[in-house]
């Protein structure tokens, strides 16, 4: 079907978001349509939803590796310096396809005038949360400042009197490999049985529990596990939860000569996990590549595999700097995009010690859902985030 077919069944449908998103990505599909500009800037007047559309079309892992289209959005968003809505959306993947192809100077570029579109319509964006971190974006591209600041002027959490963790059992000092968990009391409650099945027999398990609900210490005092505890109430929110293994993670590598195998609490089985691992161990550092063009998303941190030697504590060193600098007011993605600032910095480091990182590119026969099966629904995830304060 044509551009024009397309539109044209588009129009007989306008409140149809998902036929909107798929003519506007066919329009950069093959041959750039010229009707595109003309076309975004109505749809904007008249339905105020352009933004949501372009999210909707280029959010996809079909197109992570079409060339032409990444040359065609490129070319037609660095051809005007304008800030509308429609052009803001479409300069975040820009940037975003810019920054896969290695271009970080002209990603940059992209991004500063994105960030002023945003800044001038914060409103229409406030449902996109993912337009919203432009700015972090932008802070993230500047990785060999913001890195190297952390590394070298920002404190250790520990330093700064509000951060203490009772290492109530520790882990066993000599093991191949540790399981490494951690969470606040309401996922423990919701996730922690099934995760300790899926679990089971595959390596000695070490949680650490931010906050535990009453009776939950007591219990994990009866468990095979090792276990430390963390009383946060400063800074306790959802993803100050989600971060709390990396904060804690640099003092775990200290605590024992093991490898760490860090698991999202929140699954229900793994499968083939000697050979996951043993793909996983040919690099410092492991974890799943999403196919996505967004930049945190691609970094995926519900299985990271860390050797247990000084590259790794200096990577994770860094990233609990960083992390507790921005955890002060920050938004769910804060850890993805601390990742991929620290990816960023050690591709451009040219001396230092740096990790092997490795990203596991999926395809059919390796890829995170044929190992790793999530526990719960993304709702019922919502809602315990709310609970537990977002």
């Amino acid at each position: 079907m044509s551009f024009e077919e397309k539109l044209q069944t588009a129009m007989q449908s306008p409140n149809n978001q998902e036929i909107w998103a798929d003519l506007f990505l066919n329009g950069f599909q093959g041959v750039l349509h010229p009707l595109l500009p003309t076309l975004m800037d109505q749809r904007e007047k008249l339905f105020s939803d352009t933004a949501q559309l372009i999210f909707k079309a280029f959010w996809r892992d079909n197109i992570y590796e079409d060339d032409q289209l990444h040359h065609n959005l490129i070319e037609f968003t660095t051809a005007t310096k304008e800030t509308s809505i429609p052009l803001t959306a479409l300069r975040f993947f820009s940037a975003a396809m810019l920054l896969k192809a290695g271009n970080i100077d002209k990603a940059i570029q992209e991004l500063q005038i994105a960030e002023v579109g945003l800044m001038n319509n914060v409103e229409q964006f406030k449902e996109l949360p993912h337009f919203l971190l432009i700015p972090g974006m932008l802070q993230m591209l500047d990785s060999l400042k913001e890195v190297a600041d952390a590394e070298i002027n920002f404190p250790t959490p520990n330093k700064t009197g509000e951060w203490h963790i009772d290492w109530i059992k520790l882990p066993s000092a000599d093991e191949k490999n540790i399981i490494f968990t951690s969470c606040n009391g309401i996922y423990w409650r919701q996730f922690g049985s099934d995760f300790l099945k899926a679990v089971n027999d595959k390596a000695p398990v070490h949680l650490h529990l931010v906050n535990p609900e009453e009776g939950q210490v007591e219990s994990l005092s009866q468990m095979e596990i090792s276990y430390s505890i963390e009383t946060q109430t400063e800074r306790a929110s959802s993803p100050y939860y989600a971060c709390g293994r990396f904060l804690v993670l640099p003092e775990l590598l200290e605590k024992t000569s093991a490898n760490i195998i860090m698991l999202d609490v929140d699954l229900i089985q793994i499968n083939e996990f000697e050979k996951l691992v043993e793909q996983a161990s040919l690099k410092d550092i492991s974890y799943f590549a999403m196919r996505t063009l967004i930049p945190w998303l691609r970094h995926h941190a519900a299985f990271i595999y860390w050797t247990n030697n000084e590259a790794v504590k200096r990577y994770a060193s860094i990233l609990q700097k960083l992390l507790w600098e921005k955890l002060a007011g920050t938004n769910w993605y804060v850890d993805q995009l601390a990742m991929t600032s620290l990816y960023i910095f050690f591709q451009q480091e040219k001396e230092g010690l740096s990790p092997e990182i490795q990203l596991l590119e999926q395809d059919q026969d390796f890829s995170f859902g044929k190992y790793i099966i999530p526990a719960g629904e993304d709702h019922e995830k919502w809602e315990l985030r709310k609970e537990a304060g977002l």
